[in-house]
Formats: structure tokens, C-alpha cells, sequence
């Protein structure tokens, strides 16, 4: 009998320590095709088991290992841990994720683990069991109702900073920390695993790594491409083309939590076309894209018109046309959607994209013009997509608008700020007596769009015609 087996079949100390078990067994795994723990998740766990604390927390970019890992830390100390419990009690490795779906990929996870092993093992339900050992690792997602009332050998708190719980839409981090805590208490060799990729400076993760190294816990930092080198540095910008989402996602830079100016200032100016004057004819092999803010009484409505040559690399603004209403006199639905239809004619373009205001009446008038409306992105997720993909062809030298001063001084004053549930909120200017940054709102929309209305060639003005 072999001491892995040796291991599991007797309820007495385990004969190696879970580190020593975690590196026998990533030999096992390497051999069955499993990808090796990097040298960095090796030198972290190796400081965390050799110099014992009760937790561990790892801010780590996305596809850093982090969950695949501590999938095998749980193996681990399920096979090796010194973890002695009451006769007749089962002793339970929580794995928290942020929702139940992905927790049950962590347990299906375990089990591939197990299985390559060769571990006797049970599967019920949220719950793999290990034989001849009175221990089981079970899954939960992170709700503010999520209670465990069973003795906890560990904890994995799997993407923590990502938590939302589905009911009240906010990060319930510190409601389950405080609740399954208590579990651990009786278990001396118990552990705590708090692993994330960073959002904000404003959730649980956040504030425990803060703390730093004590007596208590330690910390570990590492972007994508130093706790994952299958994954390199250029990869990462290939995958992210926004500089500031890839440093959080991928250098695993959390955001501030205070307002702050969501494009750069000197992008913004590098856009600017002195030659760049609207209305511009379209051209052949251009694709055509707008986007349109409706308002009628207190904000202007906006329309837009995007220009992407062939290859879709470069975007300019050609076209568009903003309608203000008066203190005593708002806009008439019926009159501003025939304006903007106009614009849409002279540009090749049967529709036109536009958040779900007013869209019934828009909707109706478009029709009347024989026109389309495509649904903008919905809630606050689908809005900050729409700015994200803005700021990163902007940043990236992709757009090209006319000096247009109020549109430039709009795109410098949007702001952002994070919010504690994980979204983001996007904060436009509003001028005095009306405006909401209107055209800035109808420019990111056709900025978003992919693909776009074609040209025919048929009906481009030969040179020199107006």
C-alpha cells in the first residue's frame, strides 16, 4: 500500500503534509495530461503551509489559475490535512463561487481531480465525499443567505470581489464571511482561502488584502501572466485592447473608488480632424453605423452617423445633427424622428440604435420613415460595455471626429466611479439650461455596433459633385 493510500484509509494524522501531498499529486496529474501548478502558486503555497496562518488571500489577474488551483488545495487537504473530527460528524470544505452554476463547475473540478487519482470517492449532489475519511467538499453560492451550519475543515471564497448576490444586486462578501466563519472555529488546522481577480477599492477582498501579512493571514499578488506563463503579457493586451480594464482584469490593479475621468485627455485631443468637417459624403467600401439619444423636454436628442473603412480598423464621425428644446417648448417625437430619419437616408442607413426610452413612440415614427430601431445594450451592465468599447478605440487611436467643440469638452468631463456590487457607473456633464451630453451618448452607441450598412457604389457622387 502506497502512502497516498496509506493516507486515505487511515483516520490518524495523514504521514505527509498537504503542501508535500499537493506536489505528489500534482506529479500524478502532470503525468495525466493536467497543466503543472505554475512555479509562482507553488512558492505561494509553499510560504502559506510552511509558515502556518489561517488564511490566505491571493489578488490574482483573470486566468491565473486561481480557481483550477484551489481546486487542488481542497483535494489536498481532503487527502492529507490533519483535520480531526467528532465521531459521526462530517468534516465539510466549502467552496463559495458567485453563482450555484459556477460553483458546481469547481465540484465537477474536483471530482476530474479525485478520479485522476484514483481516490474512492462518493458524489451527491453539492457534495463529493471522501471514503474512509470523514471529510466531503460542498459548494455554495454567495448569498446573503448562504449559512452553513455543519463543521468546516476550510473555506474557499472563490472570485470574491465578484460576488452580486441576485436578489439585492450587491456584494454579499461580508454577510458570508461573517456568517460561515463561525464553522471553522473548532478546527485547528482549518484554513481560509480569499482569491480574486480585483474590482474596486470598495468590497471584503479589497479591504482584507489591505491588511497585509500578520500573524493571521498571508497575502500574494500576482498578474495573469506571472501566476499563469501559459498566458504571456502580449496576450493579455491582445484579449483586452482597453488599457484600463486589462489592468484590472489581467494586472489585477483594482479601481479607485472615487470619481475620475474615463477617457484620456490627450486620446481625446489625438481624435480631433482639423480637416474632418460634417456633414461628409459616404464613400464605397465604407460601412455605416449610427447610434441616437432621445430627449424632448428637459435633454436635447442626438443622432450620430460612424464611418468604419473596410477593415473595420478606423471609425470617423461624418454625420450628425442635435435638436434642443426650448424652456417653453419640448420637442415633438414625430418632428425630431423625421429629422433624424433624413440624416439616415442621406447616409445609406435603414436603422438606427438607441436605448429603450421612448421606445414605443420612436419606434412608430421610425416605421412611419421606414425605418429600424435596434435595441442599445440594457441596464447599467449593457451601458458600460458600450462606454468600455468607446475608451478602447479611442485609446486606441482608432477615431477620428471633427472639432466639434462641445463634443470634445463632453468626452473629457464623463466620469466614472465603481460601485460596490461590480458595475460601473458612467456620469455624464450636464450643462446649464438642458443637455446631458446627448451626442456623446449617440456617438459611443454607433461607435459600438459592429458590422454596418454597406455603400452602393451606385449611389456614391462622382468627383467634384456636391
Amino acid at each position: 500500500m502506497d502512502a497516498l493510500s496509506y493516507a486515505l484509509r487511515k483516520k490518524r494524522k495523514p504521514s505527509i503534509s498537504v503542501y508535500e501531498g499537493l506536489l505528489r499529486n500534482d506529479e500524478i496529474l502532470s503525468a495525466r495530461h493536467f497543466p503543472p501548478l505554475s512555479p509562482w502558486w507553488k512558492k505561494t503555497l509553499k510560504s502559506f503551509y510552511e509558515n502556518p496562518r489561517q488564511r490566505l488571500v491571493v489578488r490574482v489577474g483573470r486566468r491565473g489559475g486561481k480557481s483550477s488551483t484551489l481546486c487542488r488545495v481542497i483535494v489536498a487537504e481532503l487527502m492529507y490535512g490533519d483535520h480531526r473530527v467528532t465521531p459521526g460528524d462530517v468534516g465539510v470544505f466549502a467552496c463559495i463561487s458567485v453563482k450555484k452554476a459556477e460553483a458546481r463547475e469547481r465540484l465537477h473540478t474536483i471530482k476530474s481531480i479525485l478520479t485522476a487519482l484514483k481516490v474512492d470517492h462518493v458524489h451527491r449532489g453539492d457534495e463529493i465525499r471522501i471514503k474512509d475519511r470523514p471529510l466531503a467538499a460542498r459548494v455554495y453560492a454567495a448569498s446573503f443567505r448562504t449559512a452553513v451550519g455543519m463543521t468546516c475543515v476550510g473555506i474557499v471564497c472563490d472570485e470574491v470581489a465578484r460576488w452580486r448576490d441576485e436578489d439585492t444586486g450587491a456584494n454579499p462578501a461580508k454577510e458570508v464571511l461573517a456568517s460561515v466563519r463561525p464553522s471553522l472555529a473548532t478546527m485547528v488546522n482549518s484554513h481560509e482561502f480569499l482569491s480574486s481577480s480585483p474590482w474596486s477599492t470598495l468590497d471584503a477582498h479589497y479591504e482584507a488584502y489591505e491588511i497585509g501579512d500578520t500573524t493571521e493571514q498571508l497575502t500574494a499578488y500576482a498578474p495573469t501572466w506571472v501566476a499563469n506563463p501559459t498566458i504571456s503579457q502580449e496576450r493579455c493586451e491582445q484579449l483586452e485592447p482597453d488599457e484600463l480594464t486589462r489592468e484590472r482584469e489581467y494586472g489585477a490593479i483594482p479601481m479607485k473608488a472615487g470619481l475620475s475621468s474615463f477617457f484620456d485627455g490627450n486620446a481625446i485631443e489625438d481624435t480631433i480632424d482639423q480637416d474632418l468637417h460634417c456633414p461628409l459624403p459616404p464613400m464605397v467600401n465604407q460601412r455605416m453605423t449610427a447610434g441616437a439619444d432621445f430627449g424632448f423636454k428637459r435633454d436635447s436628442s442626438a443622432i450620430a452617423v460612424v464611418a468604419k473603412d473596410a477593415e473595420g480598423h478606423m471609425h470617423k464621425l461624418i454625420d450628425y445633427m442635435e435638436l434642443k428644446p426650448s424652456p417653453s417648448e419640448p420637442l415633438k417625437p414625430s418632428e425630431t424622428v423625421a429629422a433624424f430619419a433624413s440624416v439616415l437616408k442621406r447616409n445609406h442607413l435603414r436603422s438606427v440604435m438607441a436605448d429603450h426610452h421612448y421606445r414605443e413612440a420612436i419606434s412608430e415614427y421610425l416605421s412611419r420613415n421606414k425605418m429600424g430601431l435596434i435595441s442599445a445594450p440594457g441596464g447599467a451592465l449593457g451601458n458600460m460595455k458600450v462606454y468600455v468599447n468607446a475608451r478602447s478605440l479611442i485609446h486606441q487611436g482608432r477615431v477620428r471626429i471633427p472639432d466639434h467643440q462641445q463634443l470634445r469638452r463632453d468626452l473629457l468631463e464623463v466620469q466614472h466611479r465603481p460601485t460596490p456590487n461590480g458595475g460601473l457607473r458612467i456620469i455624464l456633464p450636464r450643462r446649464t439650461g438642458g443637455g446631458h451630453a446627448d451626442l456623446v451618448s449617440a456617438f459611443v452607441l454607433a461607435l459600438y455596433q459592429r458590422g454596418g450598412a454597406g455603400v452602393p457604389e451606385d449611389m456614391v457622387l462622382p468627383n467634384g459633385w456636391t
